[in-house]
C-alpha cells in the first residue's frame, strides 16, 4: 500500500497537474472512519466523495471516485473533509490513476 496521503485535518490538500481529456481515477482506503473529500478542477468543485464505508473485506485501493478531466492541462485538487461529529476521522488517499 503506497499511501500518498493520510490526513486528520480538514481543509489538508494535495494538488496535481495532469493533462486532461480522459478520467482520472481517486484511489484510497475505505474503511468506518473513513472522511469526506472534495475534487477541484482549477479551483471549481466538479466532485464530492466518501471514503466512510463499513463491512468490506479489503478496504485498500478501492476507487473512490472517478471524474472526467478536460482537454489541456489542469490543476485537480483533493481536499479532504473530515466530519469528527459523524466519527469521520482520516482521509487515506492512495493514489490517482489516468485512464
Amino acid at each position: 500500500n503506497n499511501t500518498a496521503l493520510v490526513t486528520y485535518t480538514y481543509g489538508a490538500s494535495w494538488t496535481v497537474t495532469v493533462q486532461g481529456g480522459r478520467t482520472l481515477d481517486l484511489i484510497g482506503t475505505a474503511f468506518p472512519n473513513g472522511a469526506a473529500g472534495r475534487i477541484l478542477v482549477d479551483g471549481k468543485t466538479v466532485a464530492n466523495f466518501t471514503s466512510n464505508r463499513a463491512g468490506w473485506t479489503n478496504n485498500y485501493q478501492q476507487l473512490l471516485k472517478r471524474i472526467t478531466v478536460p482537454a489541456g492541462s489542469h490543476q485537480v485538487t483533493v481536499v479532504a473533509l473530515p466530519n469528527g461529529a459523524r466519527g469521520e476521522t482520516t482521509l487515506a488517499l492512495d493514489a490517482y490513476r489516468l485512464g
